[in-house]
């Protein structure tokens, strides 16, 4: 009798560890189902450069609009000056641009993105020399969200910064999706995405 009691008890703690651990079936779980491209405009950009704020994006062959045809790095910094009589520091965008040895910096208007160069070592002549006004458009963020599950859960995915026709190389950022489909860099919220339950499998 007891042997039989021993049985069903290691019967009942076998199913309800397959239970616990999904049985290695099948399951029903939120993704995404594509990759977001996220305008950089007058409504998102100052959500989006802060998100990725101080993120070195690098142009191996130039960005056209620069009139850069070699390697050139474009970061998005807070705009310097931005410190109120209060101690705080506003939501102004600047950006740093690195090409060739020279380097230009300023800040970033939207409406897609506006770089006006404030210094630069530049020559004159340069699209990046000081006083111009550069408008790129488009001007996007790519993030890799397509199956990215949808827990609001952090995890390292793929981020390219686009200028009109050309696109940065790969960085690695902290992309979270949250079940309603919003899309966070860095736990700043930039876009949104479709989400559906697809089937997957579970683990323990």
């Amino acid at each position: 009798m007891m042997k039989k009691q021993f049985l069903l008890a290691a019967v009942f703690s076998f199913a309800f560890a397959l239970t616990g651990c999904g049985g290695g079936g099948g399951g029903e779980v939120l993704q995404a189902l594509r990759d977001t491209t996220v305008p950089i405009d007058a409504a998102s950009g100052p959500a989006t450069t802060a998100a990725v704020r101080n993120v070195a994006f690098n142009f191996p062959s130039g960005v056209p609009d620069f009139s850069t045809t070699g390697s050139t790095t474009v970061t998005f910094t807070a705009a310097s000056g931005t410190t109120s009589a209060l101690g705080t520091t506003s939501d102004a965008t600047g950006f740093t641009v690195t090409s060739g040895g020279q380097t230009a910096s300023g800040t970033v208007n939207f409406g897609s993105c506006i770089f006006g160069v404030q210094n630069s070592t530049f020559p004159i002549g340069s699209p990046l020399a000081t006083g111009s006004e550069i408008t790129v458009n488009p001007c996007a963020l790519f993030i890799n969200t397509a199956g990215e599950p949808a827990d609001s859960q952090a995890r390292q995915r793929i981020v390219r910064l686009i200028l009109r026709s050309v696109s940065s190389s790969n960085v690695l950022l902290a992309v979270s999706v949250s079940p309603q489909g919003t899309v966070f860099i860095n736990q700043i919220p930039v876009g949104e995405v479709p989400v559906a339950e697809v089937t997957g499998v579970t683990g323990s």
